[in-house]
């Protein structure tokens, strides 16, 4: 695509790049790295795709701790190629539970998944009802950026 030139001679462009680059320089993942330069591409090209504005997708990207942003990816995967790991009726009515995912997680993280979807909880990413989690259209789209190769 061509590049937004009006947009990246903004202000808004510096203060996005700057932010981004204070940012990840505290995140050591380099798949969350990418996804931050995904944002930024996004951006630079004035692309529709982005229904967060950048700044809080890079914010949400830079403040996930390693584990969320894997668990996060993991919950992704099963919604796109593990249905059957899903309970409800239909795509909009999915829903899982920790132990559910429990097949998949690597061990270590066995004892904290449920802490780790609390927090991706209250990061605005799941929807939590009666203890069934549902990745929602905000962590589907941070966990989109983050999964892509």
């Amino acid at each position: 695509e061509k590049l937004d030139q009006t947009f990246l001679a903004s202000e808004e462009w510096f203060d996005l790049v700057i932010s981004s680059l204070e940012r990840a320089v505290k995140v050591r993942d380099e798949k969350r790295l990418k996804a931050v330069g995904r944002v930024l591409a996004y951006s630079a090209v004035g692309s529709n795709e982005l229904t967060i504005h950048p700044v809080d997708l890079i914010s949400i990207l830079t403040e996930l701790s390693d584990q969320e942003a894997y668990i996060l990816g993991l919950i992704n995967f099963i919604y796109r190629n593990r249905p059957d790991m899903l309970s409800g009726g239909n795509e909009d009515s999915w829903t899982f539970t920790t132990d559910a995912i429990k097949e998949l997680a690597p061990k270590n993280l066995h004892s904290s998944l449920e802490l780790l979807c609390s927090r991706l909880y209250g990061k605005g990413l799941l929807d939590n009802s009666f203890g069934l989690n549902k990745i929602n259209d905000a962590g589907q789209i941070v966990a989109d950026l983050y999964s892509k190769e």
